[in-house]
């Protein structure tokens, strides 16, 4: 069996009778690549507004609130302190 495959289809002139098929294989391949990949863009373009927009809404929200801005100096002082009272902690 391998002696006839050897001697019939990749003998030097079959190779090139079968070239279109390669070809064909070959951009085949690349065009559903592609288009696979186009449509994980797209999904993930929109996965990403999504996540994006919440997060503008909600920044704006908290800006807005005069007790989230309290709030939230509070919050950053106690963050910036805390490596001090580590250090002291010692």
């Amino acid at each position: 069996m391998k002696k006839l495959v050897v001697l019939e289809l990749l003998s030097n002139h079959r190779v090139p009778m079968f070239r279109h098929i390669r070809e064909f294989e070959v951009k085949t391949s690349i065009t559903t690549t592609y288009e696979k990949c186009e449509k994980e863009m797209k999904e993930n373009a929109k996965e990403t507004d999504y996540i994006l927009e919440n997060w503008l809404v909600e920044h704006k929200k908290k800006r807005s609130c005069p007790f989230l801005k309290v709030l939230g100096r509070k919050i950053f002082l106690v963050l910036m302190l805390i490596p001090l009272s580590n250090q002291h902690a010692w």
